[in-house]
Order: C-alpha cells, then structure tokens, then sequence
C-alpha cells in the first residue's frame, strides 16, 4: 500500500507469489485498500487476483483468503467477495469434500449464504 501511496505501481513481489495460485497476499493487500478507500488501489488488487483466480480451481490458500475477505470487507463488496464466492460455486463439489473449506462455511455465514444464493441464482439461469 505505501508503495502505490508514493506512486509506484501495485506490482505482485514475485519471490511471494512464484507459484501462480497463490491468491492471499492479493487479499491482504484489498483489505487494507478498503479499509483506507483507498479505491484505485483495490481495483489493482482485484485484476491481479482475477488473473489468478483464473488460472487454476486449486488454490492452496483459498480458506485463508475467503477468510481474510470476508471478514474484512462488507459483506456488499461487488469486486473480490464476489469474484471468490463466485470461484467457490464453480468448484463447489471438489471444495466441500475439503474439511477445512466446510468448517469456514459454518464459521462464516455470510459465505455459506453467498454461495448457496449464488449457486441457486445460476440453476435458475440454465
């Protein structure tokens, strides 16, 4: 964040981020933007953690992320809550059958909602 402050570029350190999936310092990062409104930042965030989120449905860090947004940002967040619940719906039968995924479901309800709302929102568009 200091860094966008002085006008350098949200650029991912690519020692933290070399494999490709991982997505939680992205959410860090957003949560700190909100936090501070900062909004051009968080619009850089979530590009980033778009192209990542795009690339492949197994994100070692994903219950860390979620976590992280979700009780972080309002529950209203259009861009990252939306982009991982929309994520989860996707990959939804693999990531119920991960114990830890499930147990941040009954601990956050308000993703547990966001999934099954948005889930049921594309049956009824098929």
């Amino acid at each position: 964040m200091l860094r966008f402050l002085y006008g350098l570029p949200y650029e991912e350190d690519k020692a933290h981020w070399h494999d490709g999936k991982t997505i939680l310092p992205h959410a860090e990062v957003y949560t700190v933007a909100e936090k501070y409104e900062i909004e051009n930042l968080k619009a850089q965030v979530y590009k980033n953690m778009v192209n990542l989120i795009s690339l492949a449905g197994d994100k070692p860090d994903l219950v860390d992320t979620l976590r992280e947004i979700m009780t972080h940002t309002p529950d209203t967040d259009a861009m990252a809550c939306k982009l991982l619940v929309d994520h989860c719906v996707a990959f939804l039968p693999v990531l119920s059958q991960h114990d830890n995924f499930v147990a941040l479901l009954e601990e956050c309800g308000a993703l547990g909602a966001a999934v099954i709302t948005s889930q049921q929102a594309g049956l009824r568009d098929k």
